[in-house]
């Protein structure tokens, strides 16, 4: 995926929110909420300091006990604004939990569409961190970052506002630093979402390296390379301890960016309170030390939020940085497919995108048998994928398809599992099938039989992965059968036995071969051939294949 594409320019969190809007990711009532407890949890902390000022003038200055009102009032305080906190982080989890469920499920939906075609563009570790850290990220963006960003765009004025009866000098002098903590976090975290693009490259590549190299641990061994790859997985070890680094330098000078001026004002309040209750500086109203020590505990709230937002900065910058990667794949369009009795079409001006694979003419009969060739790389497992409706495309195969690859995809469940699909087959058709495979011997010798697990990493060589899934194709009763190139990883031998098979079992649907290895022309009553991207049909006779 390239971090250029879909580049979120000056509006970038506005462009993020529309774009969360349009995926029904935003839920304004329970975030409205959140912000109304939140508000009432300033108040209340206001309140508070009101109450605890005037506790302490009345024990300090006028040496009396406490009056038991102060006291309840306190105390209440407290409570509700550990109640508050409560009520607000059930909403904020309640939320964050709704949106993350609804760009999951979204992600999943487009995998559904886009099947292998469009999991295979990309490593599994990089699916892996997407849905485990991207939209986790969009999640805390919404529920923390944007509430925090009202908070801390609200609470000064109020706060300001709170504080101006009791002396106007110092509500102005905040008024006037305010400002200057917004502008250091802009200057400070201008980069911070280019960081958090490159951490995640540099996470993927070392992750995606690391998984690779393991697959293929037997590869290493037997041409000695572990010192080359240990030196390859060691630069993208240090890759990433160098971007992990960029990426907590930049929170940490943000951080103390914050706390330098938020200290520097609440510094200059203290002294100027000091001065004026010695009476060596009178500007505004005299205060009292009741009025003194509530201006000295409700100035550093007005910074608190801001620094709060400071810290949940990098949460928009990581957001930001997902939504770049979620953007494109949340945004293709795929064909609708409607499973139907295939009878046969007749298409003109085929056209499948990315990458381009252009038809003029296309026809397809129910029975027929396609050979469909061309040189590696010129499209032909893109136009199946086409076909099959998990890339867009301009036409679309409107029936029950079925597609054999060759790269087979076992489940980490049992092998049993993995034939059926969930399906209610009996145990001798799974052995039948496994026999036609050659692989019934196997099955036999494992521990559990057809119940023994695959596991993540099965320890099964390529040709018995793709076996498994020939015999798992078998028992499917699709109308279209869809085979690319499904006896690759075979010997020669193997080849012409499984071909074979697979010719006896589906002589009666509409197949589309696409083979490298040589296939009986006999079986074929069309021929398809692929270059560049450009798909022609090859004039053949028709033969009578039954």
């Amino acid at each position: 995926m390239s971090s250029n594409e879909h580049i979120i320019h000056r509006d970038e969190e506005r462009q993020l929110i529309g774009w969360l809007k349009q995926q029904g990711a935003v839920f304004h009532a329970p975030l409205q909420t959140v912000m109304i407890v939140s508000l009432a949890i300033f108040a209340l902390q206001v309140g508070a300091f009101w109450w605890l000022a005037n506790i302490a003038d009345t024990m300090i200055v006028q040496s009396q006990s406490p009056k038991m009102e102060d006291v309840r009032l306190l105390g209440l305080a407290f409570v509700f604004i550990l109640l508050l906190h409560k009520i607000k982080d059930n909403l904020i989890n309640q939320t964050h939990g709704r949106i993350c469920s609804t760009l999951q499920a979204r992600l999943q939906h487009q995998m559904e569409r886009g099947s292998h075609a469009m999991i295979r563009n990309e490593s599994h570790y990089f699916w892996q961190q997407l849905w485990l850290d991207k939209i986790p990220a969009v999640g805390d963006y919404i529920t923390k970052y944007r509430i925090q960003k009202k908070m801390a765009t609200i609470t000064p004025f109020i706060a300001v506002a709170i504080m101006w009866p009791v002396n106007w000098v110092i509500a102005v002098a905040l008024i006037i630093a305010i400002p200057v903590v917004p502008l250091f976090m802009y200057i400070v975290g201008k980069g911070a979402a280019n960081l958090h693009r490159q951490h995640f490259s540099a996470l993927e590549k070392l992750g995606s390296t690391f998984v690779d190299r393991l697959k293929a641990l037997t590869l290493l061994e037997v041409f000695n390379a572990h010192k080359s790859q240990q030196k390859t997985l060691e630069q993208a070890s240090e890759q990433l301890n160098e971007r992990t680094m960029k990426v907590v330098s930049v929170a940490f000078l943000s951080s103390s960016v914050l706390d330098f001026f938020s200290t520097l004002a609440v510094a200059l309040v203290a002294v100027f309170v000091g001065f004026n209750l010695l009476g060596e500086v009178q500007l505004g109203a005299h205060l009292a030390l009741h009025q003194g020590l509530f201006l000295l505990l409700v100035s550093p709230q007005i910074f608190a939020e801001l620094k709060r937002l400071g810290k949940q900065y990098h949460q928009k910058a990581h957001a930001v940085a997902a939504a770049q990667h979620l953007m494109p794949i949340y945004e293709v369009e795929y064909p609708i497919q409607r499973p139907n009795q295939f009878s046969g079409i007749h298409w003109r001006n085929v056209k499948v995108e990315s990458p381009v694979v252009t038809a003029d003419e296309l026809q397809l009969s129910a029975g027929d048998w396609v050979q469909l060739e061309g040189a590696s790389g010129s499209g032909k497992t893109v136009f199946l994928e086409a076909l099959m409706a998990q890339r867009p495309a301009s036409h679309v195969l409107n029936a029950n398809i079925a597609m054999l690859t060759q790269h087979a995809i076992l489940k980490p469940c049992s092998l049993r599992e993995n034939l059926t699909l969930g399906r209610r087959i009996s145990d001798s058709r799974l052995w039948e099938l496994l026999a036609f495979v050659e692989l019934k011997e196997w099955a036999q010798s494992l521990p559990q039989g057809l119940d023994t697990p695959m596991g993540e990493a099965p320890v099964l060589s390529g040709g018995q992965q793709q076996r498994i899934a020939i015999a798992r194709m078998l028992l499917c009763d699709a109308d279209i059968i869809l085979l690319d190139e499904p006896t690759a990883h075979l010997t020669n031998e193997q080849h012409q036995r499984i071909s074979q098979l697979l010719r006896d079992n589906f002589k009666d649907k509409t197949v589309i071969w696409a083979s490298h290895k040589p296939l009986n022309s006999a079986w074929f009553n069309r021929s398809w051939h692929m270059s560049d991207g450009l798909l022609n049909e090859v004039n053949t006779e028709n033969k009578d294949r039954r």
